[in-house]
């Protein structure tokens, strides 16, 4: 290993460390962006309104917020192209009767 490399690991360790906490929490909003991005390149891909199942589960705390934040990223409908996606919560524990939802 070189001397110059040995300098630098460290540092970039220290760079990694900081960072990975950032890379754990997505952002609803951007995801939505992409996911309404890739329904725009399908072709014969939906149109109009799109009810998509948000699935959480209530005992914890951490899948609430995830729900509660993609809930709200979703508003009263976002629009990608020529579709408006909607979000209809689903506990996992009802995800095997969830009707009308993609």
């Amino acid at each position: 290993m070189s001397i110059r490399f040995k300098k630098l690991l460290p540092a970039g360790s220290m760079i990694l460390a900081l960072a990975a906490p950032m890379v754990g929490h997505a952002d609803p909003a951007k995801d939505l962006a992409v996911a309404g991005r890739a329904l725009t390149f399908l072709e014969n891909g939906p149109t109009g309104r799109a009810v998509l199942g948000v699935v959480f589960d209530p005992a914890k705390p951490g899948s609430v917020a995830e729900k509660n934040a993609i809930m709200a990223a979703l508003g009263a409908g976002y629009a990608a192209g020529a579709v408006t996606l909607t979000g209809k919560a689903i506990e996992a524990s009802a995800v095997g009767g969830a009707s009308g939802v993609a």
